[in-house]
């Protein structure tokens, strides 16, 4: 079976990453995905390609008639029975375009609250086409999922919710892969050039409004004034990081913080961090919450991150309306915490991914 998944960007952000994960973990002898992007060129496509998966470039959904012609036809050639749609918002256009391609199974998944852009209008804009949106799905799709109850809510009109259409997929993890590892610390640590008494303050995410980088910045300066051995690690790369860049040279900090871009394989700077500071504004779920448990880290994190995303004793909600400076005392609290082998808490709360993929198969086969 052949399932068309959209939508994937280069950006290898939370959808792209969730999308990717699920392809490299599903049994490839009964499933097999292909993609719709809209970017001319994607790094992972050969890794796509070699294990069997088409990929589609797309015009943009506000070119209607062309998105739906495209579609029409590579439903038409393979026989697509099922297109799986990821969002972050109810933007029915290609839902609609979909529905016109006979698609037989239309897959909307939730994987957000909230709009990511820093322009007040355009939020507003695109907040009222999602209320539009969200109350016509139940006229196109035919199931309903969402990474967490939170972003159920966000997506689906109270006709799917109250009666429990939806259901809700964890953002699931490859356990072992992120298991606390002390000898990968050290290691990690001294290719960074990390003294060993150095505080380390971790935060991987896209630099975009949604992340709030730069409060974390106003954190940092006040977890520095507190405790001057203290360094920030930001992985992750997008439009917000020049102004970042800029702020952190303006507050002085340059020596302090490491811009570390996108990464391969960030497993091994979880190992080589203290705590993981997460002030988003808003959260579908956050699967880096769920690595950073994983890892055995200590988190702070804003109370916009579902309830479902807290596995861990060691997790902190903070209300976003805190000052830096308690925020920061918090950070600073989780000194000194013991990391320990998360294995079966996470395993217990949903998010083995070799049991959660289980549950897409059978999703997929119904």
């Amino acid at each position: 079976m052949r399932v068309l998944q959209a939508t994937v960007a280069n950006d290898k952000g939370g959808l792209t990453g969730y999308i990717l994960n699920n392809y490299r973990r599903i049994d490839k002898s009964k499933f097999q995905f292909d993609f719709i992007t809209y970017d001319d060129h994607l790094d992972f496509q050969d890794e796509v390609t070699s294990l069997g998966g088409k990929i589609y470039k797309f015009p943009h959904p506000t070119k209607f008639y062309q998105y739906y012609k495209k579609l029409k036809e590579i439903r038409d050639e393979n026989g697509y029975e099922i297109i799986h749609f990821h969002m972050s918002y109810a933007n029915i256009v290609p839902i609609v375009a979909a529905k016109l391609a006979g698609f037989p199974r239309i897959i909307i998944h939730s994987h957000s609250t909230g709009l990511d852009t820093p322009s007040y209008l355009v939020r507003q804009v695109k907040l009222c086409l999602h209320k539009l949106g969200k109350h016509l799905l139940p006229l196109l799709a035919t199931d309903y999922l969402a990474c967490s109850e939170l972003a159920a809510q966000w997506m689906y009109p109270q006709g799917i919710l109250k009666k429990k259409k939806h259901r809700v997929m964890y953002n699931a993890i490859d356990l072992a892969r992120f298991r606390f590892d002390s000898t990968v610390r050290q290691q990690t640590r001294s290719k960074l050039g990390i003294p060993d008494d150095c505080y380390v303050v971790g935060h991987v995410g896209r630099f975009t409004y949604q992340k709030n980088h730069e409060f974390l910045i106003d954190v940092f300066e006040q977890v520095c004034k507190l405790n001057p051995k203290s360094l920030l690690l930001l992985i992750g790369d997008g439009p917000d990081r020049p102004q970042i860049e800029e702020k952190v040279r303006a507050l002085n900090l340059s020596d302090m913080v490491k811009f570390l871009g996108q990464q391969k394989d960030i497993s091994a700077f979880y190992q080589a961090m203290d705590v993981m500071v997460l002030p988003s504004r808003f959260e579908g779920l956050c699967i880096v919450a769920i690595e950073a448990q994983m890892a055995g880290l200590p988190c702070v994190c804003s109370e916009a991150l579902p309830q479902e995303t807290k596995v861990s004793c060691d997790f902190t909600y903070k209300p976003l309306s805190d000052s830096a400076e308690s925020w920061a005392e918090c950070v600073l609290e989780k000194q000194g915490v013991v990391r320990k082998d998360q294995t079966n808490l996470l395993r217990t709360a949903g998010y083995d991914s070799k049991k959660e993929i289980k549950r897409i198969e059978d999703l997929y086969n119904e």
